[in-house]
């Protein structure tokens, strides 16, 4: 069973564009689907499909359990994943929403597990 990763994403910047990321990553099964962002292409099947989904998300699944909070200054993502936070995933929305700034808090099951955070679009100030 692996490791479950906790990351909490906040995201700031106009509220025109966060609407338009979270309309983006919505899916009709869950409110955070790595899917919408970096698809998987459907030529592949099985073991092709998970190592893509390990390079290509970081983690062997998408989203497990989500939770989506909507403020007036900020979008807040708690999503858990598999051994990892899906860097590459949020690189890809950072990239596509230069406007928008993410602040990223993650940290484990465990206790003991190091906890760490970053920033995207760091330079973007806060609206």
């Amino acid at each position: 069973m692996p490791t479950i990763i906790t990351s909490h994403i906040t995201i700031t910047g106009p509220k025109q564009d966060r609407d338009r990321l979270e309309a983006l990553v919505r899916s009709d099964e869950q409110a955070f689907d790595f899917n919408r962002i970096a698809p998987i292409p459907e030529a592949l099947k099985g073991m092709e499909s998970y190592y893509w989904r390990i390079q290509h998300w970081q983690t062997k699944w998408n989203v497990r359990n989500c939770s989506v909070e909507s403020k007036h200054d900020a979008l807040i993502y708690l999503i858990d994943t598999a051994w990892s936070c899906p860097h590459p995933v949020l690189e890809k929305l950072a990239e596509m929403f230069p406007t928008l700034r993410f602040q990223v808090e993650v940290g484990g099951e465990i206790p003991e597990e190091d906890f760490y955070s970053f920033s995207l679009n760091a330079t973007v100030p806060n609206t």
